[in-house]
């Protein structure tokens, strides 16, 4: 058997962290984008609406369209 050590998962504040610079690369991501997005999940993101957000993002087809692959 072969003996590999992995080393530990990186904290989640460290992958947003890079997650956020490939995007700034790839899709060229707008500078305020995270802090906006991150205002704007805070005022429409509890959990009192998460099922009418995962309906919206399934039905909608703006949603759809900004998150085709």
């Amino acid at each position: 058997m072969t003996d590999t050590k992995r080393e530990a998962p990186a904290s989640p504040e460290k992958r947003a962290a890079a997650l956020e610079i490939v995007l700034r690369r790839k899709a060229d991501m707008p500078k305020n984008f995270v802090a906006e997005f991150t205002e704007h999940a805070d005022d429409a993101w509890i959990t009192a609406n998460g099922a009418q957000m995962v309906a919206r993002a399934w039905t909608d087809p703006r949603i759809s369209r900004a998150h085709a692959c």
